[in-house]
């Protein structure tokens, strides 16, 4: 009986990946010309940038961006959270626009993580100068209070709590 090679040997997960929401569509007259020197070294760049790469055969029926925005083949399109941003080729200068792409998508990220930390701490300043400012106490704040109190009656012994004699008069 024979054991299958997948049994034998322990299966080892691939390391995650992130990719960005970056995707590089690759159109073709023919998936034959996807072994082209030159498009195979443009899709192992993408694959290096941790892009997604397609590659399809031109279709002008189904895809409006095919029939709308591609002059020749190969074309390739750039769909940045699957939505169309640009269309280019590989004779002209593909390598720059991927890169311009990736570097203004990262960019507009932290930006709007900038943006995020900057009202948070925005949030934190007006927080800090109300309660310089002197304002009632919240309902946590309250609770919490309560619950110290509560700690400190519960750590005392009986006797402690009893009142002494001198309170008796």
């Amino acid at each position: 009986m024979e054991s299958s090679n997948t049994l034998s040997k322990p299966q080892q997960l691939a390391p995650q990946i992130h990719r960005l929401p970056i995707k590089v569509v690759f159109v073709l007259e023919d998936l034959s010309h996807a072994a082209n020197r030159d498009i195979k070294a443009l899709r192992d760049y993408c694959q290096q940038q941790n892009l997604h790469v397609e590659c399809r055969v031109y279709d002008s029926h189904s895809s409006r961006h095919d029939r709308d925005e591609i002059e020749r083949l190969p074309a390739m399109h750039l769909m940045i959270n699957n939505v169309w941003d640009q269309t280019f080729y590989p004779n002209g200068r593909p390598y720059q626009i991927i890169e311009d792409t990736i570097f203004h998508y990262k960019r507009k990220v932290e930006e709007r993580l900038a943006r995020k930390g900057g009202f948070k701490r925005f949030c934190v300043k007006i927080l800090m100068r109300i309660k310089a400012l002197g304002h009632r106490q919240t309902r946590m704040e309250k609770y919490n209070e309560e619950q110290k109190a509560y700690e400190r009656r519960r750590s005392m012994s009986f006797r402690d709590r009893l009142p002494s004699m001198a309170d008796w008069n």
